[in-house]
């Protein structure tokens, strides 16, 4: 994983962190109505979202997914075997996805 350069301030402004999630990891910006599901939940404060991303680059992801999670998503993918992802969850618990809010 990239880190900022030892002299980058951590007080950068949203549009130069959204510039740094999009170069450094493929990443793509995505409306926050796409993660409606979380609203529901009461771990999320939902109304205070600001931004989202999705990747989907199998090279960035298998760089970003410790060696459990990796596991957790082949043990996804085998039991599901004849399936085709198609859904965001299904995609996130294959491995195919990863979305940071």
């Amino acid at each position: 994983m990239n880190k900022l350069p030892p002299n980058q301030s951590t007080n950068s402004s949203l549009q130069e962190v959204e510039k740094f999630v999009i170069q450094t990891y493929s990443a793509k910006k995505i409306p926050v109505s796409n993660l409606e599901e979380l609203r529901c939940d009461p771990q999320v404060k939902f109304d205070r979202i600001a931004v989202c991303f999705e990747m989907d680059h199998p090279e960035v992801l298998k760089g970003l997914f410790n060696e459990d999670e990796k596991k957790m998503h082949e043990d996804y993918r085998n039991h599901h075997r004849n399936a085709t992802f198609t859904t965001p969850w299904q995609k996130i618990n294959a491995g195919q996805l990863l979305r940071v809010v």
